[in-house]
């Protein structure tokens, strides 16, 4: 029979928790919660549709003990009053008598609210669980472990993940059947395994992992790193519809790029109303000893410093969207492995090469002579140097391909006249232009459309 044990913070992740938002409590024997805090993000379902008036809450130990809120018409929601641990935030809604229900785990601090936390809800009867405990090789069962979930497709806008109680002991639930999971579980000061799962409707899966030792090495720094700025039109705050467009065309333009719904009523924006984000990403790392990233940035070309910690080893994106972003400001990232070995020594890399984003001012189109070959015109947007046309025979959604685009063959100037094949008469279609500049950053019109003659 294996012993518990609890896995203890060392030094540099203590330190990582202390100067930056998204670490959570220690799990561990002993541990008191310092405080409260707030959790807030998008409800979905599995065909990325956002979710109005489900219920989210925290659950204390009971229907009589929660903490509860409910999607608004955007499908967002903000949870507060909550403990500044981590925290496992579930989400359920009955729809024509079909209940939903979802659930996803949260890292709170104390008087500050952890973003971006979306849940995806699935029919409860197509759900599954994943359980079981987590031990090292000297048969010590270890809490404050972490096993991690995440759909190997990346079609699923959601992951998962569960942390081991004092006893070793880990339950993720909604987990989607038929869906191919990555599993990864890791503890500070151990190394890590992954495994790869698929479950059936209603199964209840046990799986037991074994930790190796730690190695005490340091890893490279994440490479390839990219860095993209989008500016989106300032209806995408109202309009859901119009943001999965956006989200739509973003995917096309870069097939890298992390697929989702965002909330951009919560995403920061220009003084002209249009939300702006940057996407960090970098090329996947697979490593038993991994733990996550250490995210670096700056508000101009200088070195950057430690903004974040993504403690999630099977990532390859960070998404800044909550910092004060400003159109012609340029912005400096890096990024660097941390592995569970972190010791206050070892542990951390060395910074990655540096990339730099500068979001592009909003870009907004002013008319379009409706024909077979129809000219567009625009107005420019601030720092861009060049334009591409999306065009599409119905509006345009995530995983809705165009029709036709000149995306390798950018346009210059206000004015394009269209130059693929004729386009059919009596028939409506749908564009969105994109601005770029000279690195790849954009800047994205509202949805237009046009009935040919």
């Amino acid at each position: 029979m294996r012993k518990p044990i609890v896995i203890q913070k060392l030094a540099l992740l203590t330190a990582f928790c202390v100067a930056i938002a998204g670490c959570g409590g220690d799990s561990g024997g002993g541990y008191v919660s310092p405080g409260y805090g707030s959790v807030s993000g998008v409800i979905f379902d599995q065909n990325g549709q956002i979710v109005r008036g489900a219920k989210v809450f925290f659950d204390y130990g009971g229907p009589r003990n929660q903490v509860q809120t409910f999607s608004d018409s955007n499908g967002a929601y903000i949870l507060k009053g909550i403990p500044a641990e981590d925290d496992l935030i579930q989400c359920q809604i009955v729809s024509k008598g079909v209940t939903y229900f979802g659930q996803n785990l949260a890292r709170i601090n104390t008087g500050q609210r952890t973003m971006t936390l979306n849940v995806a809800v699935y029919p409860e009867t197509q759900l599954a669980t994943l359980q079981g405990n987590v031990g090292d090789t000297a048969g010590y069962l270890l809490g404050g472990a972490k096993v991690y979930a995440i759909p190997s497709s990346g079609k699923l806008m959601t992951s998962a993940y569960g942390i081991t109680d004092s006893r070793g002991n880990y339950f993720i639930s909604g987990l989607l059947a038929g869906t191919a999971y990555t599993i990864q579980a890791t503890g500070l000061g151990y190394g890590g395994v992954t495994d790869f799962q698929t479950f059936s409707a209603g199964q209840s899966k046990t799986v037991n992992y074994t930790l190796p030792p730690k190695v005490n090495t340091t890893l490279s720094p994440p490479t390839g790193l990219t860095a993209v700025a989008y500016t989106s039109p300032g209806e995408a705050t109202t309009q859901p519809r119009l943001r999965k467009a956006i989200e739509a065309v973003k995917s096309i333009v870069n097939p890298r790029r992390h697929l989702r719904t965002p909330n951009s009523k919560r995403m920061t924006k220009l003084a002209s109303g249009n939300p702006v984000e940057i996407d960090v990403a970098w090329n996947p790392i697979t490593n038993n000893s991994l733990l996550g990233f250490g995210i670096y940035g700056s508000d101009s070309v200088a070195d950057p410093v430690n903004i974040d910690f993504l403690a999630d080893p099977l990532a390859s994106v960070y998404e800044d969207m909550y910092r004060t972003l400003s159109a012609g400001t340029t912005y400096t990232y890096a990024v660097t492995t941390v592995t569970t070995s972190v010791d206050g020594i070892r542990g951390e890399s060395d910074l990655s090469a540096t990339v730099t984003a500068t979001p592009l001012g909003p870009l907004t189109v002013d008319s379009v002579t409706a024909s077979n070959l129809p000219t567009f015109n625009w107005q420019p947007a601030i720092g861009a140097t060049s334009y591409a046309l999306f065009l599409f025979d119905q509006y345009p959604d995530i995983g809705v391909q165009d029709i036709w685009d000149n995306a390798n063959h950018h346009s210059v100037g206000t004015s394009f006249t269209y130059n693929g094949p004729a386009l059919t008469g009596g028939k409506t279609y749908y564009f969105i232009l994109v601005g770029f500049d000279s690195a790849g950053d954009q800047s994205l019109s509202s949805v237009g459309q046009f009935a040919v003659p």
